[in-house]
């Protein structure tokens, strides 16, 4: 008589505890994908935000570069009329008056060798006032050779408004120091440029001098007046003397505490730094606000699939105790039927005597009821004992023999 099947074993992947391991590794590449991505992102983000600074502080770097020259063009022209033929000196400084923005220039000076000033276009015939004193004026003096001067930002005492003075020195009949040359160009003037671009509500953009010197500095069109002629915070690479001639880098201000990122690029032939400036805040701004709608999608997914893993596993686990109960009343249907045709077999087995026939069906007793009910039976001496479901472990029957 063969024994009850066992239960069926399922297969690893249909195990409720493999549906829940494999939810929580689904989240957790789920969230891994996405901070990669958010990084990515992040990365792609500040390198577009730097390439833009780059492109800007170069296209500013033109712009000071096509002033300065043409300044600079004016300054040797006019310092030429006023060396042959001071006649005509005053309709120069009137055609180049017309034919530069008036935001530009505030004034054209003369400055005599003694320091005191020998012509204005502002008031021709202003009182010689002395600037002897003037950086721009000492650095000709003082040396000999014929360069550009570009100045710190200062008041002027004519035309009472702030200015940057870029000068040449005059030299008189001996080939000696004869004066300066001073054109001033208004602060305001870059403005206009400023007027183009929009690096947000804590951006900039700046002309600083190697000296460390504001000479302009504003955003969102509007000059940054309380910058001109402050210095730069000390320790800023582009002021160091080893620094490349473009570059970028990412600092907290001092001042307000805001951090920010900064494209700079030295100008081309002239003492000058441009540098761009974004608020890290600002440049993420949009970057962040995508992350936190991320963040709640990967949320709500996360718990969808934690849901969804928790009903299979469940939907599972009830269908693996229908599927052993169903085989469990299997075999106890098997088994008794197998009983009842051993049951049978005796009945009608006509070779054996009386004895034998008890004998078989008192171990066929036995064993239906030590598998079927989990009891043990022994039957000796004419008794039978009844041991507890516990001892199945060892389930045996010992029978008496029979006598007919």
């Amino acid at each position: 008589m063969s024994e009850p099947p066992a239960p069926p074993r399922h297969p690893l992947i249909g195990r409720p505890c493999t549906i829940r391991i494999v939810t929580l590794v689904l989240v957790a590449l789920l969230w891994l994908v996405l901070m990669y991505e958010q990084a990515r992102n992040r990365e792609a983000v500040e390198r577009e935000a730097l390439n833009g600074a780059a492109n800007l502080t170069r296209t500013f770097e033109e712009h000071v570069v096509r002033t300065f020259h043409d300044v600079d063009a004016a300054l040797l022209l006019l310092r030429r009329a006023w060396e042959t033929d001071r006649g005509t000196f005053e309709e120069w400084v009137r055609l180049l008056g017309e034919a530069y923005d008036e935001a530009l220039l505030v004034q054209i000076a003369v400055i005599g060798p003694g320091g005191r000033l020998a012509y204005s276009n502002l008031d021709p015939d202003a009182k010689p006032v002395d600037l002897s004193d003037r950086e721009h004026f000492r650095v000709h003096k003082d040396r000999t050779e014929d360069a550009l001067f570009i100045s710190k930002p200062v008041k002027g005492r004519v035309s009472g408004r702030y200015s940057i003075q870029m000068t040449r020195p005059i030299p008189n009949e001996r080939g000696g120091f004869g004066g300066v040359l001073v054109i001033s160009l208004s602060p305001d003037y870059f403005s206009e440029f400023f007027a183009t671009i929009d690096l947000g509500e804590n951006g900039s953009i700046a002309l600083i001098g190697t000296d460390g010197i504001f000479r302009a500095r504003g955003s969102r069109s509007q000059m940054d007046v309380e910058a001109i002629g402050r210095s730069v915070p000390p320790g800023r690479p582009f002021m160091q003397a080893d620094a490349p001639a473009a570059g970028y880098y990412r600092v907290r201000s001092s001042v307000d505490g805001i951090e920010r990122l900064i494209s700079y690029r030295q100008v081309a032939d002239y003492p000058m730094v441009v540098a761009v400036t974004k608020a890290v805040d600002e440049v993420f701004a949009a970057h962040e606000q995508r992350w936190r709608y991320y963040q709640l999608g990967a949320g709500l997914i996360s718990l969808l699939m934690f849901v969804g893993g928790y009903l299979l596993a469940r939907s599972l686990r009830f269908q693996q105790r229908y599927q052993n109960r169903l085989v469990e009343q299997q075999a106890r249907l098997q088994f008794a039927n197998d009983s009842l045709r051993t049951l049978n077999d005796i009945a009608t087995h006509s070779g054996d005597n009386l004895a034998a026939k008890l004998q078989r069906a008192l171990t066929l007793g036995c064993r239906h009821l030590g598998v079927e009910f989990g009891i043990i039976s022994q039957v000796a001496g004419g008794f039978i004992v009844s041991r507890p479901a516990w001892h199945r472990r060892v389930p045996r029957c010992v029978t008496a023999t029979i006598s007919s």
